[in-house]
């Protein structure tokens, strides 16, 4: 009898973890999934804010640059002046769109005296 009693405890106890199992799967899968959809939904957002900023980049430059591994671009507020750090080649080439020598000149100078924390 005491035996029974074990062994149907026993039985009980292992239904039991194998419902909690399922149930902690479940619950997980349900997770998982929440969190790739966030992801992709953040992705597609990126995405999208990324290629509108290489559209408004086609409007104004002819020939449009990005960053890749080994060199940087930035632009200005306006886009109108970008510089391209390129590392590999140790160089930095800053250029600007302007109507006139004088501004261009201007717009340069002005781009150089920059810091990092106000951009041109």
């Amino acid at each position: 009898m005491f035996k029974q009693v074990i062994i149907l405890i026993s039985l009980l106890f292992a239904a039991g973890a194998n419902d909690f199992q399922k149930e902690q799967i479940k619950d997980f899968n349900n997770y998982k999934k929440s969190q790739e959809n966030t992801f992709s939904d953040y992705k597609k957002a990126q995405m999208k804010i990324f290629d509108d900023y290489k559209k408004e980049i086609n409007l104004i430059w002819e020939k449009p640059k990005l960053s890749t591994k080994k060199s940087w671009v930035s632009y200005s507020k306006n886009k109108k002046t970008r510089s391209d750090v390129d590392f590999a080649k140790e160089i930095i080439i800053i250029e600007t769109i302007a109507s006139s020598q004088e501004e261009a000149k201007k717009k340069l100078k002005n781009s150089t005296y920059k810091n990092s924390d106000n951009r041109y």
